[in-house]
């Protein structure tokens, strides 16, 4: 793993070398002395008033699957809880599917679970689809948006409403979803949005400037997407967008879906805004003035008689800090190589939300 490249400056872009720990030592040094470590306005989510004062027991946290932002917040969050003196810990898989998550969280195995908006609210869909056809589990299938199995599903979700176009109006539309006793405990990266991704070559030789100009393009057009996301969500934005892709490939995950852009097998991918491997790997976003695609805010999902007022303070000072030049970094170098505790540690360190003595680890749980 390389160590974190902390910046000596917040408008640096440039990286340390690979291994160099001392080098990154120096540099946060430099960053604290620049005041660096000062969070950013936060963009709470609604207070939670049924949670108790304080948590007793071990929080057992998760993440979404796919979701890297989602990781790095549940790994921090043990950190800044058990420095706290909150016991925290990851749970053994550390990540769990969007549809495992609610019943998993009702059901006492997990506590706290990290995630985007966007997967809250399509597991929410596949749950009431599930429930209306007397299924016992939500399906998920690589099914493409324009087939008849999807476009059945979907049909209400096209039409139930806007798409969240912030972190406010996002966040509202996952609590509406979530059972008694769940709640949402935090909310950060409200810039962060799906986007409609494709190549320069592709974008150049199609004129593709924004989604709206993709209605002429998607007939001879091939979509890579997360399966999870083809499906009702799929069909959903093809109705808003104008755009009926040719071919649409269910993949793992957005890394997955950006991987078959990049070797000629799709023309179009749908990825969040803020993914790494868009620059790195020269990619480009279009615009979406329509908000098709809406906002996909990063959520704290809680048991709120499990977890704590005293746990929540803390999280939400930790979520008001996901952003900026750092994060960015921290973001960039998850997708390269990975981020090791230590390297948290020091990010944690420079914003004050963990000090040098307190305790910020313990054993991930089963």
């Amino acid at each position: 793993m390389k160590s974190l490249p902390f910046v000596s400056s917040p408008l640096t872009r440039q990286r340390g070398p690979r291994g160099a720990r001392t080098a990154a030592s120096v540099a946060l040094g430099a960053a604290l002395a620049l005041g660096l470590g000062a969070c950013t306005p936060s963009s709470p989510a609604p207070p939670v008033t049924n949670a108790p004062d304080t948590t007793s027991g071990v929080v057992r946290i998760a993440a979404l699957d796919g979701d890297a932002d989602a990781l790095l917040q549940a790994r921090a969050s043990v950190q800044v809880l058990n420095a706290a003196g909150v016991k925290a810990q990851l749970t053994g898989s550390q990540t769990v599917s969007s549809h495992d998550a609610r019943a998993q969280l009702a059901g006492g195995k997990v506590d706290l679970v990290f995630g985007g908006a966007e997967e809250w609210l399509v597991s929410a869909t596949a749950a009431e689809r599930a429930t209306a056809s007397g299924s016992t589990a939500p399906a998920s299938t690589g099914a493409s948006p324009g087939s008849a199995e999807a476009s059945g599903d979907a049909e209400a979700d096209a039409t139930a409403g806007s798409t969240p176009s912030d972190q406010g109006s996002a966040t509202d539309a996952v609590r509406a979803t979530l059972d008694e006793g769940l709640a949402v405990g935090t909310a950060a990266l409200g810039e962060r949005r799906l986007a409609a991704i494709t190549t320069k070559s592709v974008a150049a030789l199609h004129t593709l400037e924004s989604v709206a100009t993709l209605p002429a393009f998607c007939p001879s057009g091939r979509l890579a997407a997360p399966r999870d996301w083809v499906g009702a969500a799929g069909t959903a934005w093809e109705s808003r967008s104008g755009c009926a892709p040719r071919e649409t490939t269910g993949t793992a995950d957005t890394t997955a879906a950006l991987e078959l852009l990049v070797g000629g097998k799709a023309e179009l991918a749908i990825a969040r805004s803020n993914d790494p491997r868009i620059v790195a790997w020269g990619l480009r976003s279009l615009q979406d003035p329509g908000n098709t695609l809406g906002a996909d805010p990063l959520l704290g999902v809680i048991s709120s008689d499990r977890v704590g007022k005293d746990a929540l303070e803390k999280l939400s000072k930790l979520a008001s800090s996901l952003s900026g030049e750092n994060w960015d970094q921290l973001q960039r170098l998850q997708s390269e190589s990975g981020v090791s505790d230590a390297d948290l540690a020091a990010w944690l360190r420079a914003r004050s939300l963990v000090s040098e003595a307190g305790p910020s680890t313990a054993p991930s749980g089963s």
